[in-house]
């Protein structure tokens, strides 16, 4: 793998979607979901955490991870929705 996907850990990328996951089935909401996963990774990661996330679905992209790029993607989609609501604030 080329260094720009290289950020994360194998095992952090699948706690984060494992998280994702856990979550999703306690909100029953992706939004609530991954905002809990980026919660988690913003613990381990600090400020560096929504840079991480756009290299780590570079990485699932590149990997083909089915399930790590449905994480990320959502991920990735409801931290611009998010920053956009606070934007118009």
């Amino acid at each position: 793998m080329s260094s720009k996907y290289e950020a994360l850990p194998r095992d952090t990328l699948g706690e984060v979607v494992r998280v994702y996951r856990s979550n999703l089935e306690i909100w029953l909401d992706k939004c609530s979901a991954a905002l809990a996963a980026m919660r988690y990774l913003e613990k381990i990661h600090g400020e560096d955490a929504k840079q991480e996330v756009a290299i780590a679905l570079r990485y699932a992209q590149a990997t083909k991870d089915a399930e790590a790029i449905d994480a990320f993607e959502i991920i990735v989609t409801c931290l611009e929705r998010e920053e956009l609501q606070q934007n118009r604030h």
